[in-house]
């Protein structure tokens, strides 16, 4: 009786004793450890594209010859692709369903699918409108799948590694949080990353001077004052917004709504403003006039009486009018600068080019009146009545001392707002690469020579000093970078009449350049992707408001960040390829698709053999 075993305590008869969990792992573990795994060679007849090295002196390990002789479309990071000696048939299994193509036909449904689901996410629409279309397309005569008909979005994010070592400029606005000496976010991450180059954002500082600007002058003042309360007059007041259409249909004239002089960027919505004061200018005084007036029944408040008073005094006087007209060409030539620093492509010569060409058509109206100007003084022809309007105080003057001084204040605040990009910084030390900025080239004269050789030399090599870790990672020496600028000179020397963006990109872009240039890419990448304007992210908080509605507040934080990304990095709808994202859906999945399944196919069935039987009883009892 030696094969029998009493029962331990506390241990029922007739009942195994509990196997330990933790032992049990421990055990499995051990297991997999000392488990040897061995190459079928039956799994080369179900997987035919699979590949066994027995090679002497090799590791044996298996291998995909398919993506291996396709690496371009491969997935490089795959085992299978490199090679593993890890023999398990669901490595083999995983990897086959990611080969398996799909069938045509039910690529075109789910092709139809994508294109429906891209089109709600990049219009900005809730999900529940993917029902709705998904029907609309199927009554149209559209091919879909069987499945896939409720609220669905599949996209994927992108991540950033090793940001610390990619990491060149930080822009933001100007916020203590931001751009703070001791706390700010520039200076944390200045204390990782000391090559790091913070920006304060171009367009932002180009409001905050044009600010100033107006601050130091009161006619500038007065005429903000002037615009602010006709914009308040008519937003809050739709009875006075009607009536300014009547008074306009009755004068047969046009009429605009006046606009705010508050936005997110302020120079093209004061021009803005300026430019329908200036269009609507009779039918505005008109009204205003006729709120002023005394015989008005019903009367408005004093409020109003006297807002109306002082706007169409304003407006009745000549030199108040023929200034309007002139700041509308100072506010043209700003208003497109702004446009310019807010482009999300603009680089830093960019951003100094369009700065001096806006500061040349500047000073240029300080002895020449602009069109609109002209327009007026010649309308007006010294009597002082203008679009039938009688002006007070008519001359013959044409402002010149007070355009002067308004140019000139403009000029100052905004060439000291925006100094670091071309006076003694590093952000300016990029212009040694731009052919403009280059002194003449004569070969003739040695002196021109001369300064042509060495001009550019100093900036290079502050930019090498600046960025010697960095180029050091890449094996690159300061003394490497100053002996390919004389290359890079010859090279762009011919190329001095196209921008210094195209001829970056036209290193960048060929493989033969980039290989002459090795060591002056770096600086390039880097001069390339510094954020000058942070205009972007001011469409990005607009897109987020649209997106995350009252009514879509359930939005997790990584869902808005994938349909934000859509709707300002994607494609046109005409220009995504829905082919492609049907195909990478396919082939993304660790289990295989199955979007041919319909799950209540068996019930349906079932249904419909009921219904055959029912039918079957009833005739029989007809019978």
């Amino acid at each position: 009786m030696s094969w029998l075993q009493a029962p331990k305590a506390n241990q029922a008869p007739g009942k195994r004793p509990r196997r330990d969990p933790e032992k049990s792992a421990a055990s499995k573990l051990d297991y997999e450890t000392k488990r040897k795994r061995n190459f079928l060679p039956s799994w080369t007849e179900k997987f035919p594209w699979l590949r066994y090295t027995e090679e002497a002196g090799e590791e044996y390990m298996m291998y995909c010859s398919t993506c291996r002789s396709l690496p371009d479309i491969a997935d490089t990071s795959s085992s299978l692709f490199k090679g593993t000696g890890s023999f398990r048939y669901d490595t083999l299994s995983t990897h086959a369903l990611r080969l398996h193509r799909m069938e045509e036909t039910m690529l075109v449904k789910m092709t139809n699918i994508m294109h429906a689901a891209y089109y709600v996410a990049r219009t900005e629409q809730p999900f529940t409108h993917f029902t709705t279309l998904h029907g609309l397309i199927k009554r149209t005569g559209g091919q879909l799948p069987n499945c896939y008909a409720s609220n669905m979005a599949s996209f994927s994010v992108a991540g950033l590694v090793d940001w610390r070592e990619r990491l060149v400029g930080f822009g933001s606005d100007g916020a203590a949080v931001n751009v703070g000496c001791r706390t700010g976010v520039a200076t944390r991450f200045k204390e990782q990353v000391p090559h790091l180059i913070p920006i304060h954002c171009i367009a932002h500082r180009l409001e905050l001077g044009v600010v100033s600007a107006i601050k130091e002058n009161p006619k500038m003042q007065q005429l903000q004052a002037t615009l602010c309360s006709i914009y308040e007059q008519y937003h809050y007041a739709p009875k006075a917004l009607r009536e300014l259409r009547m008074i306009a249909e009755a004068m047969e004239e046009k009429v605009l709504k006046p606009t705010t002089l508050h936005g997110a960027r302020w120079v093209p919505y004061v021009h803005c403003a300026a430019k329908v004061l200036c269009d609507s200018f009779p039918v505005i005084l008109a009204h205003f006039e006729d709120m002023a007036s005394l015989e008005r029944r019903p009367k408005p408040s004093a409020a109003v009486t006297g807002r109306a008073k002082k706007v169409s005094s304003y407006l009745k006087d000549y030199g108040s009018v023929l200034f309007l007209h002139f700041l509308c060409h100072v506010l043209d030539h700003l208003a497109t600068l702004s446009k310019v620093f807010q482009k999300d492509s603009v680089t830093v010569c960019e951003a100094v080019e369009s700065q001096e060409r806006c500061f040349w058509n500047l000073s240029s109206l300080k002895t020449r009146m602009g069109l609109c100007m002209e327009t007026f003084v010649e309308q007006s022809n010294g009597s002082g009545c203008y679009k039938g309007v009688q002006l007070n105080r008519a001359s013959s003057s044409t402002l010149e001392p007070q355009r002067a001084a308004v140019i000139d204040a403009v000029i100052s605040h905004l060439d000291e707002r925006l100094k670091d990009l071309h006076q003694d910084s590093i952000v300016a030390k990029f212009r040694a690469l731009d052919p403009s900025c280059w002194p003449k080239y004569d070969h003739t004269d040695a002196v021109a020579r001369e300064t042509f050789t060495q001009h550019g030399q100093e900036e290079i090599k502050s930019l090498s000093g600046f960025y010697k870790e960095l180029l050091a990672k890449a094996g690159i020496t300061p003394e490497e970078v100053i002996a390919e600028y004389a290359q890079y000179k010859s090279f762009a020397l011919r190329r001095s009449a196209v921008p210094m963006r195209d001829i970056f990109l036209s290193v960048l872009q060929s493989e033969e350049r980039r290989a002459m240039f090795r060591c002056l890419c770096h600086l390039i990448e880097i001069y390339m992707v510094l954020p000058v304007s942070t205009a972007v992210c001011e469409r990005g908080f607009s897109t987020m408001k649209r997106v995350k509605t009252d009514w879509r507040s359930s939005l997790t934080t990584a869902q808005l960040q994938r349909l934000m990304f859509i709707s300002i990095q994607g494609p046109a709808l005409e220009d995504f390829d829905a082919a492609s994202a049907a195909q990478r859906w396919w082939t993304s999945s660790l289990r295989r698709r199955r979007p041919g399944f319909n799950p209540w196919s068996s019930r349906e069935r079932g249904d419909e053999e009921d219904e055959l039987v029912l039918m079957g009883s009833e005739d029989e009892l007809e019978e």
